[in-house]
């Protein structure tokens, strides 16, 4: 009877572990996406006051010598047609038209706007921001994201 009863306690025991390990990863992984979400917010407001993008005829970009762009963010600049003018991580000519993704219509119209969806270039869930440029022509915007696997790395190793 005590062995019986012992048993149970330590199964109870076991359940509520592993539930509230479940539940405290579920937490976590939500406060950290709040805080790459303005992260990105804040990374691209900085790219935005550096002056780079004022011109969009200059497309020869480059990032490094003003600002530090880490292997897990990719800046992408976007004219109001969608067309990709600059990219720090893929060829331009490889990627299609911006303009009908959901954080870019946004951005466009009401000066920012972010998603969270499966990237068809890279085939994995990103998270997106897109900022309006206020560089004298109204007709740019930066499109800015981290990769899910920026967030599988980082958990994993927080673990």
């Amino acid at each position: 009877m005590k062995k019986r009863i012992n048993l149970r306690l330590i199964l109870i025991a076991g359940i509520a572990v592993i539930v509230t390990m479940v539940c405290m990863t579920g937490i976590y992984y939500k406060l950290f996406q709040g805080q790459v979400r303005k992260d990105l917010q804040v990374n691209a407001r900085l790219l935005s006051d550096t002056g780079l993008f004022d011109d969009p005829d200059n497309t020869n970009v480059s990032l490094s010598e003003y600002y530090e762009v880490g292997e897990d963010l990719r800046v992408t600049w976007i004219a109001k047609d969608g067309t990709v003018l600059f990219d720090n991580d893929l060829d331009i000519s490889q990627l299609p038209n911006h303009k009908n993704r959901p954080e870019v219509k946004t951005a466009l119209f009401q000066g920012e706007g972010e998603s969270v969806r499966r990237s068809d270039t890279m085939q994995m869930d990103n998270y997106y921001y897109a900022l309006r440029l206020e560089n004298g022509t109204d007709t740019d915007c930066f499109h800015l994201y981290c990769s899910g696997t920026f967030f599988n790395q980082t958990i994993a190793a927080s673990d």
